[in-house]
Order: structure tokens, then C-alpha cells, then sequence
């Protein structure tokens, strides 16, 4: 059970990234992944200061909760945690998040062009981007 999911936050050149995984984080995490880069905006080019506030904006309130969030550091060949949705990369080195196989500039993520709206309100990734978008490495 669960909406297992896991972020990869890179603040300097390499491989090293930290992770931040979520228990229940996966049906949203397109959604708050927005809404935490935007937190984050003042101290996009400040990248300890912009993670901090990213990884701050995901956890919420649950920063005394003894389960639902995991925190490690590694590399990006080796996610450490179970991910059952798009790996998502925020890379505050080149101020990009790459989404699967797309990659956004954090102000066209925060912008919403690759967002679609169900009739419940919920915040989905649009099919169709792929066909007005540049995918990585194609």
C-alpha cells in the first residue's frame, strides 16, 4: 500500500544527489513538486538554501511524524528507495527538472506548461506535451 515515491535533488556537478522519498507522496507529486520549486524561487541560485526549502515545502508538517519521509544521499544511478511513479530530478546546478524523459526549466515547470486539470481539480501530466516539447536526448 501506498503512493511510493522518490525525489532526486542535485546541488552541485556529479552524480551526488540527495533523496528525499515519500510513503504517500506519488498521486500529488507533480503538483507539490511545483509548489515547492515556487517556495523555493528566492534561493534558486543559492542551491543548499533552495533544497532546504524544497525538501521543507514536500515534507509540510511532518517533520515529527516517525514514518512517511526518508531522506538519503547516493547518486543517480542507484535510487535507494521503491518508486512506483516518473523519477523526478531537481537539479539546482542548471535549474532544471527533468520529468521521465522531459526536461523543463524550473520557471516553465513552475509555469504550469506541462500541466493538464482533471474534472476533480487534480493536477496530471498532459498526454499531449510530448508533441509541443523537446524530450531529453531525442
Amino acid at each position: 500500500m501506498g503512493a511510493r515515491t522518490t525525489w532526486a535533488i542535485k546541488t552541485e556537478e556529479g552524480d551526488a544527489v540527495t533523496w528525499l522519498y515519500s510513503h504517500w507522496g506519488g498521486d500529488s507529486k507533480l503538483e507539490d513538486t511545483r509548489q515547492a520549486l515556487a517556495k523555493a524561487e528566492p534561493r534558486w541560485t543559492d542551491t543548499p538554501y533552495g533544497a532546504r526549502i524544497f525538501i521543507s515545502q514536500i515534507v509540510g508538517n511532518k517533520w515529527d511524524s516517525e514514518s512517511g519521509f526518508g531522506i538519503t544521499t547516493g547518486t543517480l544511478t542507484n535510487i535507494p528507495f521503491e518508486e512506483e511513479y516518473d523519477l523526478v530530478i531537481v537539479d539546482f546546478t542548471t535549474s532544471t527538472i527533468t520529468y521521465g524523459r522531459f526536461e523543463f526549466s524550473f520557471e516553465d515547470f513552475i509555469a504550469d506548461k506541462w500541466a493538464t486539470r482533471t474534472a476533480s481539480g487534480k493536477t496530471t501530466f498532459d498526454k499531449n506535451y510530448q508533441n509541443r516539447a523537446n524530450a531529453v536526448g531525442a
